[in-house]
């Protein structure tokens, strides 16, 4: 499924970027039922537990933001594995962008895969996705602002 979107911004959409490296904010601004730990290495580990309708979404897996040396665009991914078989992939190339008038926004453009169980919970709810990714990018700018 492709994602793609952007979001206006008062803090510089570098600042943005930059919270998702940091395990703290990320459970300020996720969703319920998500639990960051620590970093490690390249990325943050986290789980997320919440029910959808019936069913259990119960995943592990990591956030990772890697800087593009001299591109004024970033790659996120976004890597959970489902406790039953299956998970998710999302990739995002985020591009920082400066509007005629001054504006600062954030772009972004990329994929999620499912696989598995994952799958056929995640066709059913693909606008999910797509929330989320959105709802993300809108709290982060909102904590870089404050």
């Amino acid at each position: 499924m492709k994602l793609y979107g952007s979001i206006h911004t008062v803090a510089a959409p570098e600042k943005v970027l930059q919270l998702l490296r940091d395990p703290i904010t990320l459970g300020k601004i996720a969703p319920d039922g998500f639990v960051f730990a620590e970093r490690s290495a390249d990325a943050i580990p986290f789980t997320f537990r919440r029910r959808i309708g019936v069913i259990v979404l119960n995943l592990a897996g990591h956030v990772a933001l890697r800087e593009m040396a001299g591109l004024a665009t970033s790659q996120v991914t976004i890597e959970a594995d489902h406790r039953i078989g299956g998970g998710v992939s999302i990739a995002l190339d985020v591009t920082a962008q400066t509007g005629p008038d001054g504006t600062q926004a954030l772009a972004w453009t990329g994929t999620m895969e499912a696989r598995g169980l994952t799958a056929r919970i995640v066709k059913e709810r693909a606008a999910e996705a797509d929330k989320i990714v959105r709802n993300l990018f809108e709290r982060l700018a909102e904590q870089a602002a404050s």
